[in-house]
């Protein structure tokens, strides 16, 4: 899909880019966090340093795009993250930060999403519908992939597949005996 001009945007001067270690970790984990209602795991901030990511974060802090540039294998860069703060979603900041990685990536990306994401119009909109596979967790995701061939698919399908999720697993409460007396 053409990415030029997406509901008016035409260029990502509205965000930052600098490699994550030159970021606030506290301030990504907060608008990551707050943005999917979840808590990250551990290893998610150590492993974006690790593998040198890039954050394209919105000037006024409402979302930021988080991409490995080099993932294993010779896999075309991998947006790992992309978040919009709740109170700003539907107001085009992740077509924005979505411009601006994929410009800054010559417009060859690619990502998963879980099923349940509102992201995932968004995502149709831009590289067309999500191949559905599970992860090394057995969690279903859509991949999605602008400008691949299908050898480049499979290699970014295999390492979206290896990942884990990077949020913390939801505790299910035990359940506690009905009080009847």
């Amino acid at each position: 899909m053409n990415l030029d001009n997406i509901c008016g945007i035409t260029e990502g001067k509205e965000n930052m880019k600098l490699p994550v270690r030159a970021f606030n970790k506290k301030i990504l984990r907060q608008i990551i966090e707050d943005s999917f209602h979840a808590q990250l795991n551990e290893e998610y901030m150590p492993f974006l340093i690790e593998n040198d990511a890039i954050a394209y974060m919105d000037l006024q802090y409402r979302g930021v795009a988080i991409v490995l540039p080099h993932p294993a294998g010779g896999v075309l860069p991998h947006l790992k993250t992309l978040a919009v703060l709740p109170e700003h979603q539907g107001n085009h900041i992740g077509k924005a930060l979505m411009y601006s990685v994929s410009e800054g990536y010559r417009r060859k990306l690619n990502w998963r999403s879980k099923p349940d994401r509102k992201a995932n119009k968004l995502y149709n909109e831009l590289a067309g519908k999500g191949k559905l596979f599970t992860n090394v967790e057995g969690i279903p995701y859509f991949g999605y992939f602008i400008n691949h061939t299908t050898k480049e698919k499979r290699a970014a399908l295999d390492y979206m597949a290896k990942q884990p999720d990077s949020f913390e697993k939801a505790e299910i409460p035990t359940p506690q005996p009905l009080l009847t007396s």
